[in-house]
């Protein structure tokens, strides 16, 4: 069951909600899965995302928004190997309770996957 985001059945309370229920895996990043071994801790109250592998971990802050085109998710902070490249804004083109995927607001062609692995 694919909520299309764009056609307004994704709040932003909805992101919000699944985003801090699980943890998160970047399953594919245009297409590639180089990033797959970084983590994602959505902390709610804070604004932080904790981003982590076997041995890094950032603490980046993330925030949402809500516009006329769909929820926007955006990274900022986040410096590591690789990793840096989810700074900025994402627009939800596909929200599910298992798997969000996000668009570049100034690249379209940039492409996370991001899928969740709760425990």
């Amino acid at each position: 069951n694919v909520m299309t985001c764009n056609a307004g059945n994704c709040s932003e309370a909805d992101v919000d909600g699944i985003l801090i229920a699980c943890e998160w895996n970047i399953t594919s990043y245009n297409g590639s899965d180089n990033l797959s071994h970084y983590n994602f801790h959505f902390e709610y109250n804070s604004g932080i995302v904790v981003i982590y592998t076997d041995s890094i971990t950032i603490d980046a802050t993330w925030s949402t928004s809500q516009t006329s085109d769909g929820v926007i998710i955006d990274f900022s902070n986040v410096t590591g190997p690789n990793i840096q490249a989810v700074n900025g804004s994402w627009l939800v083109v596909e929200c599910t309770a298992n798997q969000l995927i996000l668009h570049n607001v100034n690249d379209s062609s940039l492409e996370i996957v991001l899928d969740n692995n709760c425990e």
